[in-house]
This record gives structure tokens, sequence and C-alpha cells, in this order.
């Protein structure tokens, strides 16, 4: 399992608060870094647990969205987690069939998320099968090691 399905699988889960998917760079305002010539890159994650001024505090130049359409009942919501960090990496020109770029999905993906559905888990697999096929036609993911978490408050 790639290292961005294992993160989208957390999506299953009822949350006692909402989910966040968090993007560093901010694709909003960065076309990613620039880590090797001729590659870009991002790194995302998904959140329920952290204060997100934790991540200001770490010096990221992240961009949010929270969905709480997963949120359970005191008795099926789990303890509050967050996945590990994904390096998504690619050529930052490379486009999908239709003319978007690896930022371009992000941007789309951080305005989508807050509506998709993810109150029952046949709905969170297919938001994550349907963001992992389209983030896959052009990019590839890492795992992501060296990034600090932001401690949970």
């Amino acid at each position: 399992m790639n290292p961005l399905r294992r993160a989208l699988q957390s999506l299953k889960t009822h949350q006692a608060g909402p989910w966040r998917l968090v993007v560093s760079p901010d694709p909003n305002r960065f076309p990613g870094a620039l880590p090797r010539e001729n590659e870009r890159e991002w790194h995302m994650k998904l959140d329920a647990k952290s204060n997100l001024d934790d991540y200001e505090e770490n010096g990221l130049l992240f961009s949010y969205a929270s969905n709480d359409t997963a949120k359970g009942s005191s008795s099926k919501a789990g303890q509050p987690m967050a996945t590990e960090w994904v390096r998504i990496v690619g050529d930052g020109s490379r486009k999908t069939a239709d003319g978007r770029t690896i930022n371009d999905l992000l941007r789309e993906e951080l305005r989508n998320f807050p509506s998709y559905p993810l109150h029952d888990a046949r709905s969170a697999e297919k938001v994550a099968e349907d963001m992992e096929k389209r983030l896959g036609e052009i990019a590839r993911f890492e795992r992501v090691e060296d990034i600090p978490s932001p401690s949970p408050k």
C-alpha cells in the first residue's frame, strides 16, 4: 500500500472533531518545493488532533481544509489522530489528461475536501480512491519521516 493510500485509509475512522487535510507548502501561494532539479514536492497529511497554530510555530507554510462529515457520536468516535506526512513528488509542469498540474490538483482537493462525504466507510473509501487516482496520474508518493508533527494541545 502506498503512503498516500495508507494515510487516506484513516478517513474511514469516526472522529470527535473534524478531519483536516494539511498541505505544505501552501499550493495557493507556492508551486511546490524544489528538492531536486525538474521536481517539485509537497507534503500532505490528515490531522484530527493537532492545533493548527502548532504548524505555524514549527515554521510550516501550509494550507488546510476541514471536514466534519465523519464526526461520530461520542460512543463511535475514536481518539483524535493524525497520519504521517506523505511526500507528493512530480514534475511541476506535467499535466493530467484534462490539463491540470499537481499544484492545481492540490488546490482543488483543499477546496473540495470540506464537502467530501466521510460519514461511512464506503464513502470515505471512494474519496480515498478518487484522490489517489487523480494525484497518482502525475505524481508519486513517498513516506516522510523527517518533518516534525506539532504536539497536540
